[in-house]
Formats: structure tokens, sequence, C-alpha cells
């Protein structure tokens, strides 16, 4: 399984970036108009927003690289948290798409999605 790259810093996410907690609440809704709800996943998922800005092309490509090789979405890969060094396993790109913008000489920048999946 592949690995989220880091940067030339060994950094995996600039300032500002964010964690989000996702849980997922099913509701069943019935004829005379009550719910009952229910949790869809036995426990909170993670998802990271990787905002990147001033990459070097060695860095742009490496990124670029690796949404092609993951197909987008598609495939899974390892993620350290940037906010506490854990590894999760079983992660994939939220983006379906990315764009990768060559600003100038020696400056990129992009923006991707990382979603924390069940093992």
């Amino acid at each position: 399984m592949s690995t989220f790259p880091k940067l030339k810093t060994q950094a995996i996410t600039q300032y500002p970036s964010a964690r989000m907690t996702i849980f997922s609440t099913g509701i069943a809704s019935f004829m005379d108009g009550q719910e009952q709800r229910f949790r869809d996943f036995s426990s909170s998922l993670l998802s990271w927003s990787v905002d990147l800005s001033l990459l070097d092309d060695l860095e742009m490509s490496t990124l670029e690289h690796f949404f092609i090789a993951q197909n987008g979405s598609f495939s899974s890969f390892d993620f350290e948290d940037p906010w506490n060094g854990m590894v999760h396993s079983g992660c994939t790109l939220q983006n379906h798409e990315a764009v990768f913008e060559y600003v100038g000489p020696q400056t990129g920048s992009t923006h991707l999605i990382v979603r924390q999946n069940r093992s």
C-alpha cells in the first residue's frame, strides 16, 4: 500500500489546514410521521483538508504522480495524521478531480481532501 507523500520539509500539510470528525446517522421514517435514528458508523471517521501552496516543481510533480497512481479517489493509502503523527491505513482521496496549479517558476499549489475509511 502506498503512503501519502511528504513535502521536502517532511511536513504533510501547511497552515491553514483542517481536520474534521465525521459522524453518520441514519434515519428511518415511518408512515405515522415518527422517526427512528441510528448510527451508521460504529465510531467516527476523520477527514483532513490538505492545503498546499508555494510548492516547488519536484513537490508538485510528486503530488501529481501520487494522485494519478491512486486513480483519483479509487485506491487506498496510508496517511500520517499531521496533528498527532498516527498513521491511518485505508484512506482515500475525496477529490475525484484535483487542480495542480503552477503559478510561476518553483511556485505551485493544490488542495486535496483525505478521508479515513473503515478497515
